[in-house]
């Protein structure tokens, strides 16, 4: 009988032996396992945050296209055609430039923008008429002076009575150009 006991006594040891030997390395493996996913883990943490950082820039460049539009629209804001009319006649103002007519013409678009035209009847000098062009070419919000139909006109400068003759008689005579133009200027829409 000592004979089976010592059996058994050898057989729990060797089970007890084995158990130990699954545990340590059942808890290898679990410690890999574990070492595996935390790396997994953390490089899924790192791709939340730069994810999270380019979501951030998207909304960032959603807003800035939005502000970019509006300022483009503020920077360009002669929609109504009365305040491209403004700008004409200031500058015509400014280079003693005589504006017969100014008729708005139908409006065409191009992309973001619709484009205003007007057709203008001037009278000026030479020389303003073409301070005048150059100036309205030289604004943002003009695009371009097209049908530049130019003719001479001369007229008398200084009237006087000569009360012996008792006729007007001119003193000077001035040549002045008399211009039809097509001005384009756009505005965003």
């Amino acid at each position: 009988m000592t004979n089976k006991i010592a059996i058994d006594f050898n057989q729990k040891q060797k089970l007890m032996a084995i158990t130990a030997v699954i545990l340590v390395l059942t808890f290898i493996i679990c410690a890999k396992i574990i070492s595996a996913n935390s790396t997994k883990a953390n490089s899924l943490k790192v791709q939340i945050v730069e994810a999270s950082e380019k979501l951030a820039l998207r909304k960032d460049m959603e807003k800035l296209n939005s502000v970019k539009a509006q300022y483009i629209k503020s920077l360009y804001s002669t929609t109504d055609s009365s305040k491209l009319r403004n700008i004409i006649s200031t500058i015509a103002r400014s280079s003693a430039v005589n504006v017969v007519s100014l008729k708005p013409m139908t409006r065409d678009s191009v992309g973001d923008f619709s484009i205003i035209s007007f057709e203008a009847k001037v009278r000026a000098t030479y020389n303003n008429l073409g301070t005048f062009i150059a100036e309205l070419e030289s604004l943002p919000e003009i695009t371009k002076v097209t049908k530049a139909s130019i003719q001479a006109t001369t007229f008398v400068k200084d009237y006087r009575f000569d009360k012996d003759t008792e006729s007007v008689k001119s003193s000077d005579k001035e040549t002045e150009a008399e211009a039809d133009l097509i001005i384009a200027g756009y505005s965003a829409r």
